[in-house]
């Protein structure tokens, strides 16, 4: 048994194509056996979540995220945890558990689940608006801010290099991140905050996109449009 792996279900599946109760019946056929097998869920955790709640602009990007197996203590079964997390926070939340490194991005600021935190010593830390420079109820995460995947031609398509300096609770970036980017005169916009931007609060104004009701479609084929003076020190760096 690995001590952590990722599974995903098709398009059909996760009900992307399909519609909640598919998704529902798939996971529940997938989860249950595991739970009632003794070997498997023994000090185990299983992460349910959703990419996203398919209300595109009209309903801020809200998902589920359900915790079950036999780590969670007995007391927080049933009940609800209020603090912000987000898609990050399952990367924090390993890399807490095990001790890990961070990757200098969004993971390295984010939330650690709180019964993670209360025994690696992490503070979960609630959303500020002064960070923000708005409240948590404008913040939808309903489309992306720009950067060099996307096609919007009014925004930077530049790689952005990590930030090797955050420290999170004794927590370092990657040693091999580090060397790889500590040289790179390539812009940088991550920290250690847990105010995720969305497209309507782009982390710089120069990642910025036109905002509608619908994601902006992805680029196709080669990405050759990014300045030719940073090719050579963005080839084969994703």
């Amino acid at each position: 048994m690995p001590q952590w792996s990722f599974v995903t279900p098709n398009l059909a599946n996760d009900g992307h194509d399909t519609n909640i109760a598919v998704s529902c019946k798939w996971t529940r056929d997938f989860v249950e056996p595991l739970l009632a097998n003794n070997y498997f869920n023994k000090d185990a955790l299983i992460y349910v979540t959703w990419q996203a709640n398919g209300q595109y602009g009209t309903e801020p990007n809200h998902v589920a995220g359900i915790l079950l197996g036999s780590a969670v203590d007995k007391k927080l079964v049933g009940t609800v945890d209020d603090n912000y997390y987000n898609h990050y926070s399952e990367l924090s939340s390993i890399q807490a558990n095990w001790k890990l490194h961070h990757l200098g991005r969004w993971d390295a600021g984010a939330n650690v689940w709180s019964f993670v935190a209360d025994k690696t010593g992490d503070v979960v830390r609630h959303w500020d608006p002064a960070i923000a420079k708005d409240a948590f109820s404008n913040y939808y995460w309903n489309q992306s801010y720009g950067g060099v995947f996307s096609s919007a031609s009014t925004t930077s398509h530049l790689y952005v290099r990590p930030n090797v300096d955050i420290v999170r609770n004794k927590r370092t970036i990657l040693p091999a991140v580090a060397d790889l980017w500590r040289s790179s005169q390539l812009p940088s916009y991550y920290k250690d905050i847990i105010e995720l931007p969305d497209a309507l609060h782009p982390p710089d104004h120069a990642f910025g996109v036109p905002a509608g009701l619908t994601p902006v479609p992805p680029i196709e084929g080669p990405i050759t449009i990014y300045p030719v003076q940073y090719r050579d020190s963005c080839a084969g760096v994703i």
